[in-house]
């Protein structure tokens, strides 16, 4: 079980993945902490802040992985859902 996935756990994983990313040099490490960073505020129901930060990842990993390999596609897939989830959310306002 991830520390994130632990309700009362998430403040402090948002905390230690953004002192991670602060601090890793290594890009697809970064990427990778990116990408559970970014599912993290989607889960938190920040998907405006996930995109951000999946969108990053996606272009790490993209300088170093094929579009179809397994990273990739994870990250790609997190981004896409946290993307369809503010669409429907500005069609659900605009309503």
């Amino acid at each position: 079980m991830l520390l994130d996935d632990v309700p009362d756990k998430r403040e402090e994983a948002e905390h230690l993945y953004r002192n991670i990313v602060a601090k890793v040099k290594d890009e697809v490490r970064l990427a990778t902490t990116l990408t559970n960073l970014g599912a993290l505020l989607y889960r938190t129901g920040r998907a405006s802040e996930a995109i951000v930060m999946l969108e990053k990842a996606v272009a790490l990993l993209l300088k170093y992985f094929p579009p179809t390999h397994p990273e990739t596609k994870l990250t790609a897939n997190h981004l896409a859902v946290a993307r369809k989830k503010i669409s429907a959310d500005r069609s659900f306002t605009s309503r």
